[in-house]
């Protein structure tokens, strides 16, 4: 079935209609005329829609259809988002029946005109109702063929009967929950059994009508009562499973069982009585379980894996998965079934009779043929990556109507309204799902796709688009980006709440005039091609100006992707602080479970031992994410417990194991399939389409609420339901954008060529509430409990930095007094890794995701130098892609200048200690004076930091070079980790933390302290002279990135940057007593004491002194440096710190 039937092209030289808007665009190519909008105002498809060409595509995300749509013999194709359909609706194409011939009197009848055939209509539907199928009705009827006329004339035959036309053709194919459900399901065949099960419970609780009945149910949740008590035991077992317990032996035995066991992919088979004895046996082994326990429940655990006949696994989970699968995939052939039953007006058109000869003994004319019968194609799609998919014969994703989505997404993510940004991350949701194919498409091999095909036809036959490919490719990058970064906590361009440059203003200064300058020249260049489009005047000259902004843009993204895969680039330094941390998360938690072991806790309602493994992976949020999901934990948290929907609140527990809220099983209809609700809510302010009233104007109020209707606790409901929605879709879509970077070839790549480190990527992610409970019921959802909890790529949990503050205080407070004290420190040491572990790991992952989106960027912007810029080129006027371009040049230019001034704007905070955010508003507004009044309100910002440091004086400690500074002893603890040689052997390390809660003294409560020399002096230390009799020891001390600095109120402002490196050497010959520490030992001189000055008279590239409350890593190499160093006789070692501050005013 041919996608798009090819036009013939018309011969007027009138020119046809062209509109352009932020949402909306109109034109017409040849015989075709294309509507795209990215509204939520819907193009209407009534009795009020006519076009002269023969087809009509219409790419919008809302399409309502109502009436009697008489469109004979026309190809009419709707690619949308959602389809309202009015009762009774139907579109019909039926070719008109042919003209009967008319009786001639003088000569033979005249023939009668053949039938026109059926159009052809093509329909997409990304998210289905189940009205359409009940009220659309698709009539495609060949039109019959004209009567031949009589012949009047003596002796002369009839006319010949027209043929009859052909019947037209349709196809629909359409998403949505119950199409994704069965997609998820087969994928899932093959994965361990714990997963399954997880699954099939999502699956059960999505479905409007369970697929199980009571006692299937049950079954299934004693597979997933069975799956915690296996994993709660295999926690136990950990402690147990090193060299020389007595309980080794047996520990292995039955922790290989429960690998084993959770390996496969069947299943136990539950005994008779079912998992309950089993369930209850697991549950008795508590704490730290002895010998006894262990051998009694190994045989248990052993005979759940044994072998298992065919009856018996009809009585498994294998018989549930084929029962949910089988009525899931039977209630997407209902769909199908009911569509196709209001498509099948697919009939032939009749040949026409002959015409009556002049008499009997003349001859009648021949009757025409019959058409042939048209054809129907209904199409459920996964939307989810699949290659079935790729059946598809129509281009259901437009380049050019994406863009505009993806365009729309970033105004929402870029305005300062909560809903505005809400509906951001569904809009780049909706691209994700939308163009999920491109992971499976092959754009080259032969013989193409059914889908591949549609979109060469589209660009080389229909030319409507160029290139769809690149453009696609370039958006799902972006919106995986976006979605990438607003999960993680980050902002639009992937840096957390906390993350600062360490440049200084002017340096962003300089950079921002250049940027702006040139925004004007293209920002001029647009409007003069515009302009040009409309009036039909010469093009050409207009868009040099384009291409040379879009190989700017490509410097850029070189420029950047340099940055992030260069031998020091930030993905190295983010993987260095993974390798630094992730050893000494792996002790420290070995540490505090042994001591956790010997104490008491007070009535505890938790296991001790898992929230120590669960907080080894939450993950601190600071973004407009984190205020909702806190938002989101207390309105559900609020719901009535006699509501039929179980309640969602800190303390539920989710059988999810992808990345998705702490959700309850039974949950509600993702956000998209009730467009026709929330949209009213958050609708686009944009400007559309003043050419086309009827399809871009109106409102689309009739048989909808009115909002003004609803009373408070309805709106309340209806806003609270919506933010559910919406979290729980962002998290539970963003798995894709996780594993896209495990399976796609290429995605997460360098320059170079070599791939980033797979196992740094977090598969896994959910969020938990403010309580122990929820922390640990959380914890508890990771289906493989295989992998160590402290490895990079294991489960990670997103909390908000109030909501960890307040877990770890209530975990504190629950132990018994006299055990707490020596408790608090080894907790907090261990949180604080913790944090900058996986703080690390969400950059590295932000990172990664970069990368990707800006390899798409690079393609795109080669495309179009390439495009653009050849010698010659005739632009088309009546395709929009070139003014996309344009405009998608002249956004990303906006985005940079934006970037750049978030980054001064953070660049002061970490230099000025402020806390005012700079604010942008809708992406539309930042032209380039406003965005040359945002850097005004910059500089306004920097001289009202300059004034704060006026009232005050900065003093130095020590006062001269010569004098020693202020001293940080290592305790014993760190002192015996400084001893030992790292596993290579390359090494003595240890880290170091420091904070304002412990450390300030060392500091006099001085405030505002800076960095100007560190360091480290050893204390019994020894290694090999050189030649001349010294003993000069090189060590390196590395700020780790995140650091507190306290401002004059004793505020403590929070940030992150890059790791910093810094050198220190000193001659350690005669080192013995505290008077022998002096700078005269020193070899070197570290050149960060720029004194912290903030003034004009600093040069451009000048950085911000570093503050000491921060995590310190001493590196002490032995590898061609320090040769014979000998560090088994140290008996004491410090810190020194010379520091600018200031005076706290209390």
């Amino acid at each position: 079935m041919s996608s798009i039937i090819t036009p013939t092209l018309p011969t007027s030289n009138t020119r046809p209609e062209l509109t352009f808007t932020d949402d909306y665009t109109k034109f017409q190519k040849g015989d075709i005329t294309v509507i795209l909008s990215a509204a939520d105002t819907p193009v209407r498809v009534d009795t009020q829609l006519s076009f002269t060409t023969t087809t009509c595509l219409i790419y919008a995300e809302r399409v309502e259809v109502s009436a009697h749509v008489k469109l004979p013999g026309k190809v009419l194709g709707i690619f949308c988002t959602e389809m309202v359909v009015r009762e009774d609706s139907i579109i019909d194409v039926s070719g008109n029946a042919g003209t009967a011939g008319m009786t001639n009197m003088s000569s033979g009848g005249v023939n009668g005109d053949n039938g026109q055939s059926g159009g052809h209509v093509r329909i997409f539907i990304q998210e289905m109702e189940h009205g359409v199928s009940e009220n659309l009705t698709i009539k495609a009827f060949g039109g019959d063929g004209g009567a031949g006329g009589d012949s009047g004339a003596e002796g002369n035959a009839g006319g010949n009967g027209g043929n009859g036309g052909n019947g037209g053709t349709v196809e629909i194919s359409f998403g949505g929950r119950e199409a994704m459900l069965v997609s998820s399901l087969v994928r899932i065949k093959e994965q361990p059994w714990p997963h399954q099960t997880a699954e099939l419970l999502e699956a059960v609780s999505q479905l409007d009508q369970s697929p199980l009945d009571d006692v299937e149910r049950s079954r299934l949740q004693g597979y997933q009562d069975l799956k915690n008590q296996l994993n709660r035991v295999a926690l136990l077992l950990q402690p147990l499973l090193t060299p020389g317990n007595a309980r080794m032996v047996t520990a292995m035995a039955l922790n290989s069982a429960i690998i084993e066991l959770f390996s496969s992919s069947d299943g136990p088979i539950p005994p008779e009585g079912g998992f309950g004895p089993i369930i209850q046996d697991l549950g008795r082994v508590q704490g730290d379980p002895d010998s006894e326990d262990l051998a009694r429940i190994l045989p248990t655990v052993q005979r759940l894996t044994g072998e298992r006949s065919d009856d018996q696994m009809d009585l498994g989970l294998r018989s549930l998965y084929q029962t949910v699968l089988g009525r899931a995939s039977k209630r997407v052939r209902d769909i199908e079934d009911a569509i196709r039953g209001k498509c099948q007006y697919l009939a032939a058109g009749a040949g026409g009779r002959g015409g009556d000869g002049s008499s009997a003994l003349c001859p009648k004319g021949t009757p025409g043929k019959r058409g042939t019968v048209g054809a129907c194609k209904i199409i459920g799609l996964r939307l989810n990556g699949m290659k079935a998919d790729l059946r598809v014969s129509h281009a259901f994703a437009c380049p050019d109507q994406c863009q505009l989505l993806l365009n729309r997404a970033d105004r929402c993510f870029f305005s300062n309204n909560e809903e505005q940004r809400l509906m951001a991350l569904q809009l780049y949701q909706r691209l994700l799902s939308r163009l999920s194919f491109l992971e499976a498409i092959d754009w080259t091999t032969r013989p193409l796709s059914n889908l591949a095909e549609a979109y060469q036809t589209m660009e080389m036959e229909l030319k409507l688009v160029s290139r769809p490919q690149v453009q696609l490719e370039f958006i799902y990058r972006q919106s995986q980006s976006r979605v990438s970064s607003a999960v993680m906590g980050n902002d639009l361009w992937g840096h957390e709440n906390d993350w600062v440059p360490r440049l200084s203003m002017t340096y962003y200064s300089n950079h921002l005039e250049n940027l702006l300058v040139q925004l004007e020249k293209h920002m001029s260049a647009t409007d003069n091609f515009e302009t040009a489009l409309r009036r039909d005047e010469e093009l050409g000259a207009h868009i040099q100006r384009g291409v040379e902004s879009a190989r700017a843009n490509k410097n850029a993204a070189d420029a950047r992707i340099n940055d992030l895969t260069g031998p020091e680039g930030l993905l190295s330094r983010a993987m260095y602080k993974i390798a630094q941390f992730t050893p000494e998360l792996k002790i420290e938690r070995d540490k505090l479970r042994r001591a956790v072991k010997e104490v008491e806790f007070i009535n505890p309602s938790f296991d001790p031992e898992v929230v120590i493994d669960a907080l080894a992976a939450v993950v601190e949020t600071h973004s407009l994410l984190g205020a909702s999901i806190r938002l989101f934990t207390m309105t559900t948290a609020s719901q009535s417990p006699a509501q039929s929907k179980p309640t969602t609140n800190s303390d539920t527990t989710t059988n999810s194991d992808s990345i998705a809220t702490n959700e309850p099983t039974t949950s509600t209809k993702p956000p998209i399939t009730n467009q026709s609700t929330t949209n009213d809510q958050a609708t686009s302010s944009e400007p559309t389409s003043s050419s086309d009233a009827r399809t871009s104007e109106q409102p689309a109020t009739k048989d909808r609420p009115k909002t003004s209707s609803q009373s408070p606790a309805d709106k309340k409901d209806a806003l609270r339901t919506k933010r559910e929605g919406n979290i729980k879709s962002w998290f539970k879509h963003s798995k894709s954008v996780y594993s896209l970077l495990n399976t796609r070839p290429g995605t997460a790549q360098n320059l170079q060529g070599g791939a980033v480190r797979r196992d740094y990527i977090v598969d896994q992610m959910m969020t938990c509430g403010d309580t122990l409970t929820s922390l640990e019921n959380t914890f508890k959802t990771r289906p493989d409990h295989t992998v160590e909890v402290t490895d990079p790529n294991s489960i990670k949990i997103l909390t908000s930095a109030e909501n960890l503050k307040k877990i770890v205080h209530d975990y504190q407070n629950s132990i018994l007094p006299r055990w707490r004290e020596r408790m608090v420190e080894q907790i907090d040491r261990f949180v604080k890794i913790a944090s900058e572990r996986n703080g690390a790991l969400l950059e590295y992952n932000s990172l990664v995701q970069q990368l990707s989106d800006l390899r798409a960027k690079q393609m795109l912007y080669e495309n179009q130098i390439d495009v653009l810029g050849q010698a010659g080129l005739q632009i088309d006027p009546l395709v929009p892609y070139v003014v996309q371009w344009m405009r998608a040049t002249r956004d990303d230019l906006r985005l940079t200048i934006m970037q750049k001034l978030n980054c001064q704007s953070r660049a002061i905070r970490y230099w000025g200690l402020h806390n005012e955010a700079l604010h942008f508003e809708s992406l539309p507004q930042r032209s380039p004076e406003a965005l040359r009044a945002a850097k005004s309100r910059l500089r306004e910002t920097f001289e009202r930091c300059l004034l704060r440091y006026a009232a005050g004086v900065r003093s130095r400690w020590p006062a001269t070079s010569t004098q020693q500074g202020l001293r940080r002893m290592l305790s014993s603890s760190e002192l015996a980790s400084l001893r030992q040689l790292s596993e290579v052997g390359e090494e003595y390390s240890v880290l170091i933390h420091l904070s304002p809660d412990t450390d300030s003294s060392i500091f006099r409560g001085a405030v505002d302290v800076r960095l100007s020399q560190v360091r480290l002096w050893l204390f019994g230390a020894d290694l090999s002279a050189d030649d001349f009799g010294n003993k000069h020891l090189s060590v390196d001390l590395v700020h780790m990135g995140r650091e507190v600095i306290l401002d004059e109120n004793r505020t403590e402002h929070h940030f992150s940057h890059d790791r910093v490196v810094i050198r220190f050497e000193c001659d350690i010959s005669g080192l013995e007593k505290l008077e022998d520490a002096v700078s005269t030992r020193v070899l070197n001189r570290q050149c960060i004491e720029s004194d912290h000055f903030i003034g004009d008279g600093v040069g451009a590239s000048s950085i911000a002194a570093l503050g000491p409350f921060a995590t310190w890593k001493v590196s002490i190499p032995t590898r061609n440096v320090n040769p014979g160093l000998n560090m088994e006789g140290l008996s004491m070692a410090y810190l020194e710190f010379h520091v600018s501050s200031r005076s706290a005013t209390i």
